[in-house]
């Protein structure tokens, strides 16, 4: 495998995502995009998997579903959802392994439609209750904008105040590069023990 520079966030996600995705797995993928991490995602898993993938905009679910439609026939059940990821709960019912955010715009496309402080923390919440023990959550902030900025400051907030019992919250950042780059959250739902 060629090395690659850690001069963005990219090989990270992937790494986790080689880590953490088994063929079996149940994953969200809460900012669709254009379909790049749910077809990663969907390559690492076969059809007793599931992955769900949500975005607002209909053009994101046109261009990861075209993606999504070059995988092999033993590829997961796939249900691609436009709605915002504040509303995991009126479409899944099951308990999930991994939930994947890439935040701000949609690449290409218009940069005034961002994720926003609200939804997203009401979607981390939401996402956080659906983790299964042992769960995965990975959250790319991307703050070199307004609404990324005001993301960056209620996610922090929420993050750090939740119980280290129940949650294990990783943040990777670089130190040495200019203009607000990207970082990562890695959140860990632990095992609940019986007394």
């Amino acid at each position: 495998m060629r090395y690659q520079y850690l001069t963005s966030i990219h090989p990270l996600i992937d790494q986790y995502i080689d880590q953490f995705i088994q063929p079996h797995s149940i994953v969200i993928d809460a900012t669709l995009g254009n379909g790049h991490d749910s077809y990663k995602i969907a390559q690492k898993m076969d059809h007793t998997g599931k992955l769900y993938g949500f975005d607002i905009q209909k053009m994101a679910i046109e261009n990861s579903q075209q993606l999504l439609n070059t995988l092999p026939e033993n590829a997961p059940k796939i249900t691609l959802i436009e709605d915002s990821h504040s509303n995991f709960k009126t479409h899944i019912k099951e308990p999930v392994d991994f939930i994947i955010y890439n935040l701000g715009y949609l690449p290409k496309g218009d940069k005034e439609i961002t994720t926003l402080a609200k939804s997203t923390l009401e979607s981390v919440q939401a996402g956080l209750e659906l983790l299964t023990d042992n769960g995965k959550m990975l959250i790319a902030v991307y703050h070199g904008h307004i609404a990324g900025q005001a993301e960056k400051i209620a996610l922090e907030e929420y993050l750090q105040n939740l119980d280290q019992k129940a949650f294990h919250v990783f943040k990777q950042q670089f130190i040495n590069q200019k203009n607000s780059p990207p970082f990562i959250y890695l959140i860990e739902k632990a095992k609940i023990r019986v007394e």
